[in-house]
């Protein structure tokens, strides 16, 4: 809907927003790993998921811009 990737489609539908196809597909898979069932121990991945969004994007999203999109 945004015109933007990633998107994926699957025998669920459509997803988009990176963080939020990541969840998914490691809770489809079961990747406990990947995503621990425990809200604490998920607390944390999503943490720097959130962080990685929110503060890291803005911080480079300029330059990344400035490189490919010239």
């Amino acid at each position: 809907p945004n015109a933007l990737v990633p998107v994926i489609e699957d025998h669920n539908g459509i997803l988009w927003e990176s963080n939020t196809i990541c969840r998914y597909l490691a809770a489809e898979h079961g990747r406990l790993d990947l995503l621990p069932a425990t809200p604490r121990a998920r607390a944390e991945v999503e943490r720097w998921m959130d962080w990685q969004a929110t503060e890291l994007n803005g911080a480079w999203r300029h330059a990344f811009m400035g490189l490919v999109r010239r």
